[in-house]
């Protein structure tokens, strides 16, 4: 099981950012929580996500302030509930503030309920170089889960397949047009200018998951970036298969 994979505890704060499979993965976490520990688990976003469907959450709340979500959030049910402030054209959710997010932590706090947030834009890419105003991370984060998709193995460094390619060759030596490497996305996700996921890893649990990992050629590729991030000092990588009934493919450690 994921949950097992990333040994989630009772009350924490998950937040997804980059790439390549960020709301299944929110959603199929949320259902082995809720199947697990029999609650509530609260999916979110604090950018835009599409609408779910029913068979990814069972109730969607709307409200403009936070007093509204709280009062309507019905504590006796065991559901996937996603809460958003709105609605706009194409079924997209607007988020909620991540200070909501802090306020919902402590708001919850006995009730022992996850809260699992994506923090990220990547115009359904497979994966992103970050800027200014994104991710929009919670403060009270415990676990943030880095995702990359696979598909991008070796493809050419383009706005195509990697959203925001244009601000990674701005601020690096890489060039368009050039092979996506394992080392570029280790780059992206360690930089300053990137992720810097070691600084993450000072303030809270940091998993990448590198996903899309459903043929040898993806596997071998995303092992390489996993054992890179291991040997820099990140303490725990997964390999997945989100779409597969058995999603954790390895777990890279130090």
């Amino acid at each position: 099981m994921l949950i097992e994979s990333l040994e989630i505890k009772a009350g924490q704060v998950i937040s997804l950012v980059g790439g390549g499979g960020k709301t299944t993965t929110m959603f199929r976490l949320a259902r082995e929580l809720v199947n697990l520990n029999h609650v509530n688990i609260i999916t979110t976003t604090t950018t835009r996500i599409l609408e779910p469907s029913s068979q990814e959450s069972d109730q969607l709340l709307l409200a403009d302030n936070l007093d509204d979500l709280l009062s309507n959030l019905d504590f006796t049910k065991q559901q996937v509930v996603t809460l958003a402030k709105q609605i706009q054209d194409q079924n997209k959710l607007v988020g909620i503030p991540k200070q909501w997010v802090n306020e919902l932590k402590k708001e919850l706090n006995s009730q022992g309920l996850n809260i699992i947030v994506e923090a990220d834009g990547a115009a359904c890419k497979d994966f992103k170089f970050p800027n200014a105003k994104e991710p929009v991370l919670p403060s009270s984060t415990d676990l943030l889960l880095p995702i990359v998709g696979n598909r991008i193995a070796n493809c050419q460094l383009t706005a195509k397949n990697l959203h925001r390619a244009p601000l990674l060759v701005d601020n690096s030596e890489f060039v368009t047009g050039q092979p996506i490497t394992p080392q570029l996305v280790v780059d992206i996700l360690l930089s300053k200018s990137g992720y810097d996921l070691l600084s993450q890893q000072q303030q809270r649990r940091v998993i990448p998951i590198l996903n899309q990992v459903d043929v040898e050629s993806s596997y071998t590729w995303a092992k390489e970036v996993a054992l890179k991030l291991v040997e820099a000092g990140i303490k725990k990588v997964l390999l997945t298969s989100m779409q597969s009934q058995n999603l954790v493919r390895e777990v890279v450690e130090r």
